[in-house]
């Protein structure tokens, strides 16, 4: 391949079945209609393509989604199992510390989490952990299901309200007003 100008990659980070568990979650949203993917790197890219200094958390695959005229950021962690609960719950930590912050995940501030469970038996350990990502709209599908009624709560989560709070942040009118 080199003799051929092509860069060989190195091999996949958490086994063939993680790597493979990424792209099938990559080809099941690629895969609906709706969705228009307009930028799509899985972990390996990412390593690539950013420093690791510039790296907060990694995400298995991150996409860019384009549904109507909004285009959303999703980090997509695929859960095969082999992952320590204390690992997955690190990470969750730190998509919540980027969440709304400066820089945020790769220069996104607002974003999603979606969990594709590709071991049904750790559906409840994943859930618990994105419960704790409360701040950061996250969503949960196992790998048996279409991910399209997932992606389309969280892309409602993520939508900015169409106006501002009539009650000016909950405060009562100063005297002077009133």
């Amino acid at each position: 391949m080199a003799e051929r100008g092509i860069q060989v990659g190195r091999v996949p980070r958490g086994g063939l079945t993680h790597h493979l568990a990424i792209v099938h979650a990559w080809v099941s949203v690629a895969a609906i209609a709706d969705f228009e993917l307009e930028r799509c790197l899985p972990d390996w890219e990412l390593r690539e393509q950013f420093a690791v200094g510039e790296i907060h958390v990694l995400p298995d695959l991150l996409m860019l989604v384009r549904l109507g005229q909004a285009l959303h950021a999703v980090a997509i962690e695929v859960d095969c199992g082999s992952e320590s609960q204390g690992v997955l719950n690190r990470k969750i930590e730190a998509y919540r510390a980027l969440w709304g912050q400066p820089p945020g995940l790769f220069g996104y501030q607002r974003f999603g989490v979606a969990a594709a469970c590709y071991a049904p038996s750790r559906r409840n350990a994943v859930s618990s952990a994105l419960k704790k990502a409360w701040v950061v709209p996250n969503v949960l599908w196992l790998a048996s299901e279409c991910p399209k009624s997932a992606l389309l709560k969280l892309f409602a989560d993520l939508a900015t309200p169409l106006v501002s709070s009539p009650y000016r942040k909950g405060t009562l009118p100063c005297q002077s007003e009133a």
